[in-house]
C-alpha cells in the first residue's frame, strides 16, 4: 500500500481549550518568554493578591463540567489560586504546586464546575503567593466555546488536541479497502476512552492489480468514503484525521 502525508479533515473536539493570554487580565500581562506553551503565550501573574484571569465560554446546557489548568511554576512553593465560577466560590485555594521548570507545563487537578447555559465567566485570583504562568483552561467534556475572534472578517477557532500523560492519544488506524462500517469499528471501542482515540482513515492504493499491470488499484468512492467516516466519528465526539494516498494518485485534489 502506499503511504501518504497526514491531512487533518475534521473532528469534533471532546477537549476544548481557552487560552489564558486572551482572557481577560487584571494583573496578569500576556507573556511568551518561556517555551512550551499552547496558542500565543500565557497569562504572568505580576502581584500576591488580588490578580486574576477571567475566561468567558458559551455551554449549550447547564450542567457538571470538568476544568484544569494549565500552567508552569518554575519556584519551590505552591501557587494556589482561588477558583469561582460565574461569581460563585468553587475553590478557595486550588493548588499550582512547582513543575520543576518554568519551561516545564502541568494541569492542575481536575475540578468538575457548574456551568449554565449560555455564557459564563470562571475567573482565577490570586491569594497571597502570586500565580502561577497559566497556559490554558481545558474543559474536558463537549457542549462549550469560547467567542470567536475575528481577524481580517475571518472567524477563527481553537484546533488543537491536549496531550499529556493525563489526557493520552490512542491512534486507531482504518485501512478503507476493508469496507469496514465506521460505526460498527467505533462500538468496538469502549466509550470512556473515545475522548481520547485518533481514527487515522487511510484511504491506500496498490500497484498490485494482475487484472491490468498498468493501472493501480483504488478505494470506490474514495471521498464519500472519507466523508462517511468523517461524520460517524463527529457523532461520536471523536477527533479523526483522513491519509490519503501519496505519489499523485490521491482522491482528493
Amino acid at each position: 500500500m502506499a503511504g501518504a502525508i497526514c491531512l487533518f479533515v475534521c473532528s469534533s473536539i471532546a477537549q476544548t481549550i481557552y487560552e489564558a493570554e486572551d482572557a481577560t487580565l487584571s494583573g496578569p500581562a500576556p507573556a511568551n518568554s518561556n517555551g512550551g506553551y499552547s496558542g500565543t503565550g500565557y497569562a504572568d501573574y505580576a502581584n500576591n493578591s488580588g490578580d486574576y484571569v477571567e475566561f468567558a465560554l458559551s455551554a449549550t446546557s447547564a450542567g457538571s463540567y470538568p476544568i484544569a489548568f494549565r500552567y508552569a511554576n518554575g519556584g519551590t512553593t505552591d501557587r494556589p489560586l482561588q477558583l469561582s465560577v460565574n461569581g460563585a466560590l468553587v475553590v478557595a485555594s486550588l493548588s499550582f504546586p512547582p513543575t520543576g521548570g518554568w519551561t516545564t507545563w502541568l494541569y492542575t487537578a481536575t475540578n468538575n464546575v457548574t456551568f449554565n447555559a449560555g455564557l459564563n465567566k470562571v475567573r482565577i485570583t490570586a491569594i497571597g503567593s502570586s500565580g502561577a504562568n497559566v497556559d490554558h483552561m481545558l474543559v474536558t467534556v463537549n457542549g462549550t466555546s469560547a467567542p470567536a475572534p475575528v481577524t481580517n472578517n475571518i472567524i477563527s477557532a481553537p484546533f488543537r488536541r491536549s496531550i499529556s500523560p493525563s489526557q493520552p492519544m490512542w491512534l486507531v488506524h482504518i485501512d478503507t479497502w476493508n469496507y469496514a462500517d465506521p460505526q460498527k469499528i467505533i462500538d468496538l471501542i469502549p466509550a470512556d476512552i473515545r475522548p481520547y482515540v485518533v481514527m487515522n482513515i487511510s484511504l491506500s492504493i496498490s500497484h498490485d492489480n494482475t487484472a491490468d499491470p498498468g493501472r493501480y488499484n483504488i478505494v470506490e468512492y474514495g471521498y464519500e468514503t472519507a466523508k462517511s467516516w468523517v461524520r460517524a466519528c463527529a457523532q461520536n465526539q471523536m477527533w479523526c484525521i483522513v491519509q490519503p494516498s501519496s505519489g499523485g494518485f490521491s482522491h482528493l485534489s
